[in-house]
């Protein structure tokens, strides 16, 4: 009994010692969480950073706990051809919609709940592409695979939109890539 009562004492004294050093989530500067080689961005630094890089933002909007999200992060955001494809058009930006977040942009300080009305977000997982300067290119509700999410990011970050819609976008024949 005394060596199962030391082992329990001594797992929970690793556990301590292993959530004390790890890295705290919520003050790591202008990094909001990196995923394999997708790091996430706070929405401000996003518009900065794709100025500064010459890409659009892609802001994806979820919250704790939603399966949805989940399943979008661990399938979709987890594949290596949408890593890629975001890595190359895009500076990806994660907004916790239960966050009490205040960002500083040029027009003035936004919260987070101020951005997901002013976008008219009703529910997520959501993603929004836009321009370097703020200007919403579209919304996109709701969770989407990554065969589905690869036309939407190779629609946007080529710029397909400029020159057609995206349904005529969808139906012309794709090299494989």
């Amino acid at each position: 009994m005394k060596n199962i009562v030391i082992a329990i004492v001594a797992l929970t004294a690793v556990i301590l010692i292993a959530y004390s050093v790890s890295p705290d989530k919520n003050n790591q500067g202008t990094k909001a969480e990196s995923s394999d080689d997708l790091t996430w961005v706070k929405f401000d630094t996003g518009l900065k950073l794709a100025a500064k890089d010459n890409k659009y933002v892609m802001a994806y909007f979820w919250r704790p706990r939603c399966p949805w999200c989940t399943k979008m992060e661990n399938g979709t955001f987890s594949n290596q051809k949408i890593i890629d494809l975001i890595n190359a058009y895009f500076t990806p930006v994660k907004v916790n919609t239960g966050s009490k977040d205040i960002y500083k942009t040029e027009k003035g300080e936004i919260s987070v709940g101020q951005l997901a009305r002013s976008l008219r977000i009703r529910g997520v997982p959501a993603t929004y592409f836009l321009k370097a300067d703020g200007t919403v290119l579209t919304g996109i509700p709701g969770y989407k695979s990554a065969e589905i999410f690869e036309l939407i990011l190779r629609y946007f970050g080529e710029e397909h939109y400029k020159e057609k819609s995206f349904e005529e976008y969808q139906k012309e024949p794709k090299e494989d890539s």
